[in-house]
């Protein structure tokens, strides 16, 4: 397999598209600095897989997309192409070329293509797999590669061994197999479960099937007696009905026409009460609005006394504001006093400075001058003594001698300056060292604080995971308490709903009617009042109590409907019927009049009642004159109030007569026509709440999901964090002890240069006094040659003369630089203390400016405050006029009001006595009512236990009666009942379901046996895996690590390196050590090698990996940056001879590198921000764009 060619576009640096090709051998890549060669390098790790941006030199996706310049815009998308040539078939595909592209677009999307085919990023790592280009090879290395290496953990180490080993395959494999069986451990603890939760339930079943046989054999021989008791039941209420219902016809019309002779006084009394609710209503208006005014005189009481009492306390505020700005005021003072008499001081030292280094220069120049005049005396001293060698000899020789003394002086003086400016430069470094160590002691802080808080909130983290895993497990059970739920509500609506569909608790006229409907009178027939009605939930028993029977009457269009409707009764025998036509009921204009604030009243019955404007006629004619209270006690309350004239019904279900009776007791639930259209409804509303709920229930399993992947995600970044700040905190630790190490060097230096400067002034001392000793001798000579050497003897005197003066001079020098330092040192304490004053001046203005503010705003509030309290002291006046003014109105309208309740008493009494017959009247009629709704049901549940018990109508029924008395038969079902009972709770379904629950019991015992045999398989698969596993790998372990040592010998020239197991005993799992003996040194830790050292022992163990497993081709990124010219050298030779077999990619800077290539590749920069690309074979050259 050969690489043979790139191709990139709009990664990076390379704006337009760029394409490299490839041959056997070395190709080179080189640029200077910031030409973008290196991007060669990410460009291969990126398509061959490379997840992690920041190795990839970047910190978000995006980042390798081509930015743009200032010629250019940004690009859209990022691609990158690599084409094999896979003659050798090396590749699992069946082409001889193969092309990998990956594709990433600025809105994040990815792509993958092989062969123009889009694929997914697992198909090209498998694709790779055990070739050496795996995404754990070390075919790809860049210099932060060889750290990585070095670093890395031992476990993760070994991943590079494996890759080379070739067991990669296996090993992800191995993962399938055992993520399979772990999915099969589980189904199996699941269906053991479930076979135990069977196992529980089929014994218990199976007696309850043999229990519900005995019951049903027992229940068809009371089915067949309770149908002959029904039966002869029906047929005695069925003449009872006949003779009721004669005798109601006639009271209901006597009552009919009592209430037209009432309707005449109800009239005067709705106008006596309408008249009396006004003056009420008059009277209740002119109390109100006293009440108010009285309120308001209060409330404005209140706000005086606030507002006195908040002007009081700003004034005290702007008194302390007040004190506090003098206090500021006098600081401020005092802080620019001192500031004036510091910049004074510092304006002084400025100048003394510049005077110290005018004269610092001055002295310098002199001496400079001097020693051009002493060497000038010294040449016309020597052309002298040329002339007279023999005569002066002596002389000469003492001249000379002066001379190197004072050559010594020299040399002496100038190595005590720079000893004094060696002494300056070290007392700087050890500052700067200083500052160092304490930036380094403060980093290793915060990594072991950072360190501390990493594992801190990896335990948070692992807690949270745990209790989102245990919230996420009680969301699951609710959620399928939430569907069981459903279940349940639907189940019941739809019994509700057939219940409606067949008229469930109708009567049997009724039922008849509503059926045929549809067929015979098509709209006609609106439907019952049941039908028409809907009552809120708290008022549906007062509501079908008030009604009573008239809840099946019938509604129709017209009274030619319910004519045609009674005719098909008759014809049908199917009973009686009451039918409302829209066209003659009409509403009664006789509601009662009773106040609204009475105690317990709710409304009037019809106001209760929701049904369409068509049908609110009959609504009020049946319940306009029935009023709806609370209790039963404030029914009688307002009863008694109104002379027993009304007719109200409680909540409870009482209903209080007109004239007095009172009817109540227990209420059959399970017939209320009303109740069951409202539990419709509620159910319905309560199944939308519950999903709902099961609609969030699923929404936070999800979120709780997503937050369990990202608390797993965070715990692994944080073992990677704390692995990587442990390695940090070792490597601060070492750099703070070299940074210790060297202040320790730095201090011994400077005693070191202390005691020298003292040596070197010592010897200056000794040479000076040897100076004079030579000087007298000298003159001494001269005064035997004074008359051969006077010339000789002035120029020596002026040297003298000129010697000391420059003596004194470099004294002076060494006093005026010490004051220069002194003055330098205390100009500069000043400027900090004026920097301090200057602060603390600027603090107080600040002060005075916020005080002066604040003094301001209270003064406005105080002004605002006295305002506001003259005002509400004049409202209050005027409000007090207006309170005098409405109770004397008070006092008007209920005098009017206590005349029209005498002449509306008188109404009431006359009224009660014309209501007393109606009263009567209607107790009667309600008394046979009740007895014809009692009959009538008992002959609907006749009807309905036929119906529902045996799916029988009663002519039909007739064919199985038994003929045998009522008595006798009451006695065979009784005994038979208790039979039944001593039978006890059945489950009907339970053969069924024993059945049922037995076929799954055998399904999942055979499952069982499948997934034990599936678990075998796997476990001998992942067996044999494991085996093959450890063979290759210890194989290739043991022969990589000969090679790694031959190789590391001869790259190091001597020395030992050893690859170790962590764990010998486990070589599946083992991580893998490094150790290495560079020649003459210990063992050493790695991260106490040198930058060459690291990069050998990695360029060690590569040509290590390409020598037992040659990979197609190799990419080094500047690994050759921190070798010698010697080791450069024996790197290109290795390069030489495993190119025979590997393609091998360098990116370098370093000539012997270029030299072993075949093919050079230039990158550089020709417009700003893009690259481009130049090829070298040969002597030819080709821009290749």
């Amino acid at each position: 397999m050969l690489l043979k060619r790139l191709e990139a576009f709009g990664f990076k640096s390379f704006a337009d598209r760029i394409e490299i090709e490839f041959d056997k051998g070395i190709t080179s890549i080189v640029g200077p600095n910031g030409s973008g060669k290196s991007n060669v390098t990410d460009a291969i790790r990126w398509v061959l897989g490379e997840q992690n941006i920041r190795s990839l030199r970047g910190n978000k996706a995006e980042d390798i997309i081509f930015t743009g310049s200032s010629l250019r815009k940004p690009a859209g998308a990022a691609e990158v192409s690599l084409t094999f040539d896979n003659t050798d078939g090396k590749l699992p595909l069946e082409f001889q070329e193969i092309t990998i592209t990956r594709r990433l677009f600025r809105s994040g999307e990815s792509e993958f293509y092989i062969n123009k085919a889009r694929c997914r990023l697992k198909d090209i790592y498998t694709l790779f797999a055990d070739t050496g280009l795996g995404k754990d090879s070390i075919s790809v290395i860049s210099q932060n590669k060889v750290d990585d290496i070095l670093n890395a953990k031992p476990e993760n180490r070994r991943l590079l061994f494996e890759e080379c080993a070739g067991i990669t395959k296996y090993r992800d494999r191995k993962k399938e197999a055992m993520r399979k069986l772990e999915s099969t451990k589980q189904n199996a603890i699941r269906i053991n479960d479930i076979i135990g939760e069977i196992e529980k339930q089929l014994t218990p079943l199976q007696e309850e099937a043999k229990k519900t046989r005995e019951f049903n054999e027992l229940k068809a021989q009371y089915d067949k007696y309770k149908l002959s008791y029904i039966l002869a039941i029906f047929e005695k209420f069925s003449a009872a009905e006949k003779d009721i219902t004669e005798a109601l016809q006639k009271l209901q019309q006597d009552n009919d026409n009592s209430d037209i002779n009432i309707e005449t006084l109800d009239s005067k009394i709705s106008t006596s009460e309408n008249n009396i609710a006004l003056t009420e209503q008059n009277l209740n208006n002119v109390e109100q609005n006293n009440r108010k005014l009285t309120q308001e005189i209060e409330r404005n009481r209140s706000k005086c006394t606030v507002l006195e009492e908040r002007v009081k306390q700003n004034s005290h505020s702007l008194n302390s504001l007040k004190t506090n700005y003098e206090v500021s005021l006098q600081e401020k003072t005092a802080a620019n006093e001192n500031l004036q008499n510091l910049q004074q001081d510092i304006t002084k030292l400025q100048q003394q400075k510049i005077a110290d280094e005018k004269a610092l220069e001055e002295t310098n120049t002199a001496i400079g001058n001097l020693e051009k005049n002493i060497k000038q005396q010294e040449n016309i001293l020597t052309e002298l003594k040329n002339q007279s060698v023999q005569k002066i000899q002596a002389v000469n020789d003492k001249e000379r001698q002066i001379a190197l003394i004072d050559h010594d002086i020299t040399e002496k003086t100038r190595l005590l300056k720079q000893r004094q400016a060696d002494g300056l430069q070290l007392a700087t470094n050890i500052k700067e060292l200083k500052l160092k160590i304490t930036a380094s002691q403060d980093a290793l802080n915060t990594l072991i604080d950072q360190q501390k808080t990493a594992a801190d909130q990896l335990i948070q983290d692992k807690q949270r995971h745990i209790s989102l895993q245990e919230e996420h497990h009680l969301l699951q059970v609710n959620g399928n308490e939430l569907n069981q739920n459903i279940d349940r509500v639907n189940e019941r609506v739809k019994i509700l709903n057939n219940m409606q569909k067949a008229y469930e608790g109708f009567g049997k006229g009724v039922k008849k009617v509503l059926t045929a409907s549809e067929q015979l009178w098509h709209k006609d027939i609106c439907g019952s009042i049941a039908e028409l009605i809907k009552v809120e939930s708290d008022y549906t028993t007062a509501i079908e109590i008030a009604l009573g029977a008239s809840m099946q009457n019938i509604v129709t269009t017209n009274d030619i409907a319910a004519k045609q409707a009674i005719a098909y009764l008759k014809k049908e025998k199917a009973g009686r019927v009451t039918f409302l036509p829209l066209t003659t009921v009409k509403a009664k204009n006789n509601r009662p009049q009773i106040t609204i604030n009475s105690q317990g009243f709710i409304n009037f019955a019809d106001r209760l009642v929701q049904t369409a404007d068509k049908y609110q006629p009959i609504i009020q004619s049946l319940l306009g004159r029935t009023i709806v209270v609370d209790t039963i006690d404030n029914a009688l309350l307002l009863a008694k109030q109104h002379n027993y004239t009304l007719r109200i019904v409680t909540l409870g279900g009482e209903i209080l007569h007109a004239g007095g009776a009172i009817s109540g007791g227990s209420i059959r639930r399970e017939i209320s026509f009303l109740n069951r259209e409202n539990e419709i409804r509620e159910l319905e509303i309560k199944n939308q709440q519950t999903i709902s709920q099961l609609l969030r229930n699923k929404t936070q399993q999800g979120q709780i999901l997503s937050s369990i992947n990202k608390i797993e995600d965070n715990i692994d970044k944080a073992n990677d964090l704390l692995q990587k700040n442990s390695l940090l905190t070792a490597q601060q630790k070492i750099s703070l002890q070299h940074l210790q190490e060297k202040l320790t060097e730095l201090d011994n230096s400077v005693k070191s240069l202390n005691y020298s400067s003292n040596n070197i002034q010592e010897e200056i001392i000794k040479l000076q006094t040897s100076q004079a000793t030579a000087e007298e001798e000298l003159l001494t000579l001269q005064a035997k040659n004074i008359h051969e050497q006077d010339n000789s003897a002035q120029i020596t005197a002026k040297i003298n003369e000129y010697t000391l003066q420059q003596k004194d001079l470099q004294k002076s020098l060494l006093q005026q630089t010490a004051q220069f330092a002194a003055v330098e040192q205390t100009l500069s304490g000043n400027k900090e203390k004026k920097d301090l004053l200057q602060n603390e001046y600027n603090r107080s203005s600040a002060a005075l400016e916020n005080n002066k503010l604040e003094q301001a705003r209270l003064q406005i509030t105080i002004d605002e405050s006295l305002n506001e309290l003259n005002e509400l002291k004049i409202s209050s006046q005027n409000l007090q006029q207006l309170n005098q003014t409405g109770r004397e109105e008070y006092d008007n309208i209920y005098k009017l009001l206590m005349d029209k309740r005498v002449q509306h008493k008188e109404y009431l009494s006359q009224r009660k006595e014309l209501t007393d017959k109606v009263n009567k009247l209607q107790e009667n009629i309600h008394q046979l009512d009740l007895k014809a709704t009692k009959i009538t049901f008992e002959l609907e549940q006749c009807e309905k236990q036929l119906q529902e018990q045996y799916n029988l109508s009663p002519q039909a029924a007739a064919n199985f009666k038994e003929d045998l008395p009522e008595d006798l038969l009451a006695k065979n079902i009784k005994q038979m009942d208790m039979e039944l009972k001593q039978i006890g709770d059945i489950n009907p379904n339970a053969i069924k379901e024993y059945d049922a629950l037995n076929e799954r019991y055998q399904f999942m015992n055979t499952q069982i046996q499948d997934l034990k045999t599936a678990r075998i398989d796997l476990e001998h698969i992942i067996e044999q895996m494991d085996v093959t596993m450890a063979k290759q790998f210890q194989e290739a372990f043991t022969t990589i690590q000969g090679y790694f040592n031959d190789i590391f010998m001869k790259l190091f020239g001597g020395g030992q390196a050893k690859l170790l197991l962590t764990d010998s005993d486990d070589v599946l799992n083992a991580g893998v050590d490094i150790m290495v003996q560079p020649p003459g040194k210990k063992n050493q830790n790695l991260a106490l090698l040198s930058g060459g050292e690291r990069t050998l022992t990695v360029i060690a163990l590569l040509f290590a990996f390409l020598q037992y497993s040659p990979a197609p081709f190799s990419v080094l990124d500047e690994i050759d940056a921190p070798l010698d010219e010697a080791n450069i050298g024996r790197f290109g030779i290795f390069l030489q001879d495993y190119a025979l077999n590997t393609q091998f990619i360098i990116v370098t800077h370093r000539k012997k590198t270029m030299e072993t290539a075949d093919v050079m590749y230039g990158i550089t920069i020709q417009e700003a921000g893009v690259s481009k690309v130049v090829s070298v074979k040969m002597e030819d050259t080709e821009e290749n764009e």
